[in-house]
């Protein structure tokens, strides 16, 4: 056909792999951030941890978790979102 190596990866072999690998890599950044919340018990101090300094102060137990479920869900929607957006440009390339 005529095409050169870089070539045959960029329109051929490229968009294979891609959509075969973007699925696992969008789950796994996915699985990383709900993960976050269990190092932070371990290492570092991040939104769960904050939480229990909250229920700390002001005794209150269940706001405080509900709000950081819902940032906890935002920011893996937002994660997905920006994936798909990005395997959408990929599939296109």
């Amino acid at each position: 056909m005529g095409f050169s190596r870089f070539q045959i990866f960029r329109y051929i072999t490229g968009p294979q792999a891609l959509k075969r690998a973007l699925p696992q890599f969008k789950s796994e950044a996915i699985a990383l951030i709900k993960n976050t919340s269990v190092v932070g018990y371990v290492a570092i101090q991040d939104l769960t941890r904050a939480c229990d300094m909250i229920r700390a102060r002001t005794f209150e137990a269940f706001f405080p978790l509900l709000f950081i479920t819902v940032i906890y869900f935002i920011l893996a929607w937002l994660m997905g979102k920006l994936l798909d957006y990005i395997f959408k440009i990929a599939i296109k390339i």
